[in-house]
C-alpha cells in the first residue's frame, strides 16, 4: 500500500513543486530513515554519517522557495515522505527479518498496485477514462520495478544507505531539471544541491570505513 501511496504522491507533488525543490525537502527522510533503523534494527551511526546527514538537512534548508509554490504541494510532498520511509523500512524488515523471498516482497506490494492507484486516480484527478488507464498502467509498471529493484537491494544494504543512494540519484535529476527543463535557479539553489552531493559522498566514505574497520 505505502509503494502506492509514494509513487502517486510523488507524481502529485511534481505538479506543484519543481524537480529541484521536491528532491531536497525529501532528502529529509534519510534522517528519519537512519532513525528508524537505529531503534528497530539498532544499527550504530558514526560521527561521519551523522555530518553527512547535517549536510543534507542544510542543503534542504537553503534550498530555494521563492518560487511561487502552493501548500498543497508542501503537503504532497510530506505525504510522500513519509509513505516512502514506512515502505522502505517496513520492506527491509520483511526481508531480513521474516526472511521472506523477493518473490513476495514484489508480489503482494504489486497486488495492490492497480485498485489502489486506481482508487486515488479517481479521486484526485479528472475521470478523462485515456489519461486515467493510461496514469494506472504506467503507475503500476513502475510499482513493479520500484518493488523489484528496492527488495533486490535490500537484502545487501541497509534502509539508510539504499536511501541515501537515491538521494544522490535525485540530486542528479535536479540538475537535470535546472539544465533541461529551464526551472528557475538562483546561487542558494546550485548551492543547496552542491551540498546534498556532498553530503552523499561523505556518507559513503563513512560507509567504506565501516567496513574496512570490521
Amino acid at each position: 500500500m505505502f509503494l502506492n501511496i509514494m509513487i502517486f504522491t510523488g507524481t502529485k507533488t511534481l505538479q506543484y513543486l519543481p524537480i529541484s525543490l521536491f528532491t531536497l525537502f525529501k532528502n529529509g527522510s534519510i534522517i528519519i530513515v537512519a532513525l528508524i533503523e537505529y531503534l528497530v534494527f539498532s544499527r550504530p551511526v558514526s560521527k561521519l554519517e551523522s555530518f553527512s546527514f547535517l549536510l543534507m538537512i542544510l542543503s534542504s534548508y537553503i534550498g530555494d522557495t521563492s518560487d511561487n509554490i502552493q501548500l498543497i504541494g508542501f503537503i504532497w510532498t510530506a505525504i510522500n515522505i513519509v509513505s516512502t520511509t514506512i515502505y522502505v523500512v517496513s520492506l527491509r524488515y520483511v526481508i531480513n527479518g521474516k526472511k521472506s523471498s523477493t518473490a513476495e516482497a514484489i508480489f503482494y506490494p504489486n497486488l495492490l498496485a492497480i485498485p489502489l492507484i486506481g482508487l486515488l486516480s479517481f479521486s484526485f484527478e479528472d475521470h478523462t477514462y485515456l489519461n486515467v488507464n493510461l496514469f494506472i498502467f504506467m503507475s503500476s509498471i513502475c510499482a513493479f520495478l520500484t518493488a523489484l529493484m528496492t527488495s533486490l537491494v535490500l537484502k545487501h544494504l541497509s534502509s539508510t544507505t539504499f536511501s541515501m543512494i537515491g538521494a544522490f540519484n535525485k540530486i542528479l535529476m535536479s540538475f537535470s531539471g535546472l539544465v533541461f527543463l529551464n526551472e528557475n535557479y538562483n546561487l542558494l539553489k546550485v548551492s543547496s544541491l552542491i551540498l546534498g552531493s556532498l553530503s552523499t559522498l561523505i556518507y559513503i566514505i563513512s560507509i567504506r570505513r565501516k567496513k574496512i574497520i570490521q
